[in-house]
């Protein structure tokens, strides 16, 4: 499954489709101070660095290549969120910009356990008093994730694509909904509060809700 995600991003590279100056950063909500690392980077930050020592984790090569163009200084890793391969307790700050939902296994039950996972290898390498910042779509209910599940499931093994629902033909995709998400987070040790939020929409119709938060971890 994450061979299918890792072509579709180069084949949007090749294709120029891919263009990562499009991604707006902003300020951190909180001074932080350290090691600042970004899992499922792409090709750009989503927050401004400040004086933060950056690293950048995506399975994608040429991903990070081009992160690695855009930010000399930092380091660029390649690497799997869900086995990162980093020392514990090494960060200050992690981020993650609309990774989970892409976490895709075989199942919903596969894709649970590749968060879960990712969730696990977060908290080993951030510091006990460290800072989890995570956006992400969240499905209204379970019954849309399921939807959605199997609706790009089929489109990617009849390699469908539909750029009206943003559907790709190589993208599966499982979303978490709030619930899922706050105990989740809970389980592996962050408090979790909400930054910022805005309505997740398609032609008006309420899918859910797009959410900035942050979270503490709590040993």
């Amino acid at each position: 499954m994450e061979d299918i995600v890792i072509e579709h991003f180069r084949e949007r590279i090749r294709r120029g489709e891919y263009t990562p100056a499009l991604r707006e950063m902003k300020s951190l909500p909180e001074r932080l101070e350290g090691r600042l690392l970004e899992v499922g980077c792409g090709a750009r930050l989503t927050y401004l660095p400040g004086e933060l020592e950056v690293y950048g984790v995506d399975f994608t090569p040429e991903m990070i290549r081009l992160f690695k163009k855009s930010y000399p200084e930092a380091h660029a890793i390649i690497g799997d969120v869900k086995t990162l391969p980093l020392k514990e307790a090494s960060f200050n700050v992690i981020v993650s910009n609309e990774l989970l939902h892409h976490l895709a296994g075989s199942s919903p039950a596969k894709c649970k356990d590749n968060i879960k996972g990712a969730m696990g290898e977060i908290k080993r390498v951030l510091k006990s008093d460290g800072v989890l910042l995570i956006t992400e779509r969240l499905a209204r209910s379970h019954l849309f994730s399921l939807i959605m599940f199997y609706f790009t499931l089929a489109c990617a093994k009849l390699d469908i694509e539909i750029n009206s629902l943003d559907v790709h033909s190589k993208v599966v995709t499982f979303f978490l909904t709030e619930k899922e998400l706050e105990k989740i987070s809970s389980v592996y040790g962050f408090k979790m509060k909400e930054v910022e939020s805005r309505d997740w929409e398609f032609r008006k119709f309420k899918l859910g809700r797009y959410i900035e938060f942050l979270g503490h971890a709590s040993y």
